[in-house]
């Protein structure tokens, strides 16, 4: 009998140990760029980021079916830490490929930014039905929730080819290093989270929370947070997006580098513990009032990442005015830990 006991308390702690060891583990894929594979296509040969891919166009021709690469990410050993970064860089675009874009009706990029993705994407569907809206993506009213609005009536899987599964990870936001050079003061890089579930009744995946901001020209290696919004839904996928260029200012030469990539999460070990706090009321018109025990420091961010609003020492019932429709991300943060809400503006 001791011993049945011995062996259910061992499992037991090997079980805890194997889920503390699970929410220890970095869900993005590669996420330091060490590890790249070779791929060849169409007598080409090139390096990409194992568990990553570039920029390609599905082409389907005399009954062959292939994914022509049109642009890259690029291995360098310009690093924040390790070996080697990705690099993801904005070039001119291949005649031969604007003829084939301006023959599908696209023909308004004569430089293609690199777009770097975890599971790939598919850029025709994503530009006809989305392109218009994603080209706003780095203006101060780009309004996400007519994003929001076109992905909920769509099935993501047209779109996203895959993603890092989460596998019970609740993601907050999305940090990591970056620099950025580019020639145009107007150009910047983007960065776009999408959590996604798949709903058996409807039988198409359905987005679960999103995340997005630009990046300005720094020469060298800065920190970045993304904050992610979850939309009620407990997201099974995340895929996350690098763009060398915003879509409305293209510019050539603009040079993203990335290194040491991390989803933060309230559920995961090394998080600081939560804090008693939030505010409401949530949705709210443009007013929002704390609720704590204790004194906070209040951080406020819209979708783009810009802090709108920072006050220090905040009691309970202090006020925070939003006078502007969308989403944002409030951050508490005491000696004791933090707290992040999503709170909509209506």
């Amino acid at each position: 009998m001791k011993k049945y006991y011995k062996a259910v308390l061992f499992s037991t702690l090997l079980g805890l140990a194997a889920s503390m060891f699970a929410q220890n583990t970095n869900i993005i894929p590669n996420h330091d760029f060490e590890n790249w594979t070779t791929q060849n296509v169409m007598f080409q040969t090139y390096e990409t980021p194992v568990g990553w891919q570039g920029l390609s166009i599905d082409i389907d021709t005399m009954g062959i079916q292939f994914s022509y690469p049109l642009a890259n990410p690029q291995k360098t050993t310009d690093a924040y830490t390790g070996n080697y970064a990705a690099l993801v860089a904005t070039n001119e675009l291949d005649p031969m490929i604007a003829g084939a874009l301006s023959s599908m009706g696209i023909s308004d990029f004569l430089a293609i930014p690199t777009i770097m993705s975890i599971g790939g994407i598919n850029i025709i569907p994503l530009l006809t039905d989305f392109g218009e809206i994603l080209s706003g993506l780095g203006d101060e009213d780009f309004n996400v929730l007519s994003l929001l609005q076109n992905f909920a009536t769509a099935n993501l899987s047209d779109y996203f080819k895959g993603g890092a599964p989460l596998n019970g990870f609740s993601p907050t936001s999305l940090v990591g290093h970056y620099k950025y050079t580019t020639q145009n003061n107007e150009d910047n890089a983007m960065i776009l989270l999408v959590g996604s579930t798949y709903n058996s009744l409807l039988q198409r995946r359905l987005p679960a929370g999103i995340g997005m901001t630009t990046l300005s020209a720094t020469d060298s290696y800065t920190e970045f947070e993304v904050p992610y919004y979850s939309l009620g839904m407990t997201a099974d996928t995340i895929e996350v997006l690098f763009f060398s260029s915003q879509l409305q200012s293209i510019s050539v030469g603009s040079s993203l580098y990335i290194d040491n990539l991390a989803l933060t999460s309230t559920n995961s070990i090394n998080t600081t513990a939560s804090i008693a706090t939030n505010c409401y009321p949530n949705p709210s018109s443009g007013k929002i009032t704390l609720n704590t025990a204790q004194a906070v420091d209040v951080y406020i961010y819209n979708t783009v990442g810009q802090l709108v609003s920072a006050k220090k020492n905040c009691k309970n019932g202090a006020q925070f005015s939003l006078p502007h429709t969308g989403i944002y991300s409030v951050k508490m943060v005491n000696e004791n830990g933090y707290f992040t809400q999503t709170i909509v503006i209506k």
